[in-house]
């Protein structure tokens, strides 16, 4: 028994040696990235993975490395100066070797345990939060405010779409109430950048690995250098094209203090009437908005896009992950919530109903008191 107990003290020590750091602030130089299973939910809405045999995970691992390197020394190689516009330069400098290096630094130190070495939301404690840690190799982010451009106009319906950067920064120094995820405001800007710049790496590294491990998976065929080449091109440009466009809303037509005092003076009638009609809202959060699986039982087996169990929010609580401003709430309605099921605002909503609907959700927690 002693030995056993001993094992597995040596054993942990070890994986922390490794991965958690003790005194070295840098990953080990003989760390690499490895394939590990990419979750989704099949169309039964049940959890399954992407997998690989062995022997294709580790070529497929050795293929992407040239192009994104290794924990300690990450790259993200892509030819920035032939590519117009200042975000592409902005994201060119963002993303170079030494602050991505830098940002692998901070990653082990801050998220690395929740989150993982390959960003894939299993760290050490991430099996014991929840909602679990995020997958940032889906490239699906919950809480951002640009949009997809259809030539000059905006799809909100659209979901799989890049945050900002200065959304991925604003997560980072807030953190996620009512979930594990900590405000880190004590890192200055520069760090906050560097760690953001890490977690944007992670990404398209991941979003690469999955869209060769879904081929591979289905066709049992490795890519070429060239193909990873070109894919890894095809992923960066939508990323930094796709980051580039927030979407600005009309403002209310009224000051907000002027609409909020309006909507306790009726009782919020114009904002529940779209809550309970277009807004279509009460079909996850009730009549009520504490979402009760009573009154909704598909509350019960509701999945989010890795196949794990949701709930939707409680509005009566007034905690709201993607930050609790009118702006944030109004992004997360138009918008929806990328990965969670929560969808983006029906085209028959005006910007104005959307102020009242938002002013209508804040005034929830008021109302139970």
């Amino acid at each position: 028994m002693k030995r056993c107990r001993l094992a597995v003290l040596l054993s942990m020590g070890m994986l922390m040696g490794v991965v958690g750091g003790c005194k070295e602030t840098e990953y080990p130089e003989s760390l690499r990235y490895e394939f590990k299973p990419h979750a989704f939910k099949d169309e039964n809405n049940n959890r399954a993975e992407i997998t690989l045999e062995d022997d294709a995970a580790t070529r497929l691992a050795e293929l992407l490395e040239p192009f994104f390197g290794t924990p300690r020394e990450p790259q993200v190689r892509f030819e920035w100066k032939g590519q117009t516009g200042k975000t592409f330069e902005d994201e060119g400098k963002h993303l170079s070797a030494e602050n991505l290096r830098q940002g692998s630094i901070l990653y082990r130190q801050h998220c690395l345990h929740c989150h993982g070495v390959l960003g894939d939301g299993n760290g050490p404690t991430g099996a014991f939060l929840s909602p679990k840690p995020r997958d940032f190799r889906a490239g699906m982010f919950k809480f951002r405010s640009t949009v997809k451009m259809v030539g000059d106009k905006p799809d909100t319906a659209v979901v799989l779409v890049a945050p900002s950067r200065a959304d991925l920064l604003k997560t980072l120094k807030n953190g996620v109430p009512t979930a594990s995820m900590p405000a880190f405001n004590l890192l200055d800007d520069k760090q906050l950048d560097q760690l953001t710049s890490y977690v944007i790496h992670l990404s398209l590294r991941g979003q690469t690995e999955r869209f060769f491990a879904r081929r591979v998976q289905t066709t049992n065929e490795l890519p070429s250098e060239g193909d990873v080449e070109e894919q890894v091109e095809k992923t960066v440009k939508r990323w930094v094209e796709e980051m580039a466009w927030p979407l600005v809303p009309n403002r209310p037509s009224k000051p907000w203090d002027q609409l909020h005092a309006e909507g306790r003076a009726s009782n919020w009638s114009a904002g529940r009437q779209i809550y309970i009609g277009d807004g279509a809202c009460v079909q996850c959060h009730g009549k009520d908005g504490q979402a009760s699986e009573i009154e909704l039982p598909d509350n019960k087996t509701r999945k989010n896009e890795w196949g794990d169990p949701v709930d939707p929010r409680n509005l009566t609580y007034g905690y709201y992950r993607g930050g609790s401003r009118p702006i944030d709430i109004f992004y997360r309605i138009k918008l929806g919530i990328t990965g969670s099921g929560m969808p983006a605002a029906s085209d028959k909503l005006t910007d104005e109903q959307l102020w009242l609907l938002v002013d209508y959700v804040m005034s929830m927690p008021l109302q139970m008191r």
